[in-house]
C-alpha cells in the first residue's frame, strides 16, 4: 500500500479489526486534514521500522483516498477513490464528523455512519462491508474479566503487573474514585476467579 511517495505493502488478513489498518476520522481531523484543498500523507507504523502509507486529499464534504494495491500479490494497481462526511452537531458545540461507508451490503449501498474505515481487499470499508469482529468478541468469560481488571491496573498504573492485588492509587487521584476503580477490579477479578473454578470443575468431571 502506498501513497505518493511512500511504499507499497502487500495485505494481511485476519478475522479481528484489530489485524486491520484503518482511517479514523476523529484523528484525521485532529491533523487538520478534513480541511478543504489539504493534502497529506497519512502513515502507519508497520512490523520492525516499516511504515506504510496513503495519499488524503482533504475536504469537509468528501475526501480522496489515493494509494496502491496488489493484485494476486503480483501485479500493483493505482486506486483513487472519494468518501463522503456527514458532520453532526455535539450536544454542548462543535461538530463530530463520520465517514460514509462507500462499499456495498446486502447488494445496496452500504452509506453507514462510520467513525473508522477497514482496509481489506484493497478497499476502505465500515466493519459491517468487510465482516470484522472485534477480539473481545472470540474472548471466553474469563479472558473478558481479566482484561478489564488489567486494564483498570493499568489505569492507575502502567507497570502494574500483580493481578492479585489492585494497585495502589496515583498521586493525586481522588479517595472515592480510586475506590470506585478498585471495587470493580475486584469485581471483574472475581468473576474470573469463578468462571475459572467452573472451567475446571467442568474440565475434571469428563475425565471420570
Amino acid at each position: 500500500m502506498g501513497g505518493y511517495g511512500s511504499g507499497r505493502y502487500r495485505f494481511r488478513r485476519s478475522g479481528a479489526v484489530e489485524s486491520f489498518y484503518c482511517l479514523n476520522v476523529t484523528l484525521l481531523k485532529k491533523a487538520s486534514v478534513l480541511a478543504d484543498g489539504r493534502f497529506r500523507i497519512w502513515r502507519w507504523a508497520g512490523e520492525g521500522q516499516d511504515t506504510h502509507a496513503i495519499g488524503v486529499h482533504g475536504g469537509r464534504e468528501r475526501i480522496t483516498l489515493r494509494y496502491c494495491i496488489a493484485i494476486n500479490g503480483r501485479d500493483w494497481e493505482n486506486i483513487e477513490e472519494c468518501v463522503s462526511l456527514i458532520w453532526k452537531s455535539c450536544h454542548f458545540s462543535g461538530e463530530r464528523p463520520y465517514f460514509v461507508c462507500p462499499g456495498l451490503y446486502a447488494g445496496r449501498p452500504c452509506n453507514r455512519r462510520a467513525i473508522r474505515l477497514y482496509l481489506l481487499g484493497g478497499r476502505f470499508r465500515c466493519r459491517r462491508c468487510h465482516g470484522l469482529a472485534y477480539n473481545s468478541q472470540s474472548e471466553s468469560v474469563v479472558d473478558r474479566a481479566r482484561r478489564k481488571a488489567e486494564k483498570i491496573n493499568r489505569r492507575l498504573n502502567p507497570e502494574w503487573s500483580d493481578l492479585e492485588f489492585v494497585s495502589p492509587p496515583p498521586k493525586g487521584m481522588w479517595r472515592r474514585k480510586y475506590q470506585m476503580l478498585k471495587q470493580r477490579a475486584e469485581a471483574a477479578q472475581n468473576i474470573a476467579d469463578d468462571a475459572w473454578l467452573v472451567k475446571m470443575a467442568v474440565f475434571l468431571w469428563r475425565q471420570q
